[in-house]
């Protein structure tokens, strides 16, 4: 820490040399020089100053580094969460897609029958009109 070096004798010099008597010149000296002492521990020196910043900054960097790396974590999580559920809509679209073959091939038995249904039902009938 670099001295603080308050000369009283000068201020008292430079007082007197603006006009104020001695007591007064040495009286304003003396509570300058309590002054500057008293206040000497609050003063905050820049090599202070810059090594509590440095050990804060250090800090929150070391905070900020576990934070990420929890979120880190996080994300990978979320994205093996969201993997699964692609999984499981491949394996569901492709019930989906046998459950529509299935479907179509019913539909068309269906279809085949009622076909042979209503020939069986008008079939009678059609002869009666056109004398079969």
């Amino acid at each position: 820490m670099a001295a603080i070096v308050f000369d009283v004798r000068s201020a008292e010099r430079r007082l007197k040399a603006a006009g104020a008597s001695e007591e007064v010149a040495e009286a304003t000296a003396d509570l300058m020089s309590e002054a500057v002492l008293f206040n000497l521990d609050a003063l905050v020196t820049k090599d202070y100053l810059d090594a509590r910043l440095d050990a804060r900054f250090s800090e929150l960097d070391a905070r900020m580094e576990v934070r990420f790396s929890e979120l880190d974590i996080r994300f990978s999580e979320l994205e093996m969460r969201f993997k699964d559920i692609d999984a499981r809509f491949e394996g569901t679209d492709g019930r989906i897609n046998n459950l529509r073959t299935e479907l179509k091939g019913d539909l068309r038995l269906i279809h085949a029958l009622l076909v042979l249904l209503l020939a069986g039902v008008f079939m009678p009938q059609f002869q009666a009109w056109f004398g079969g």
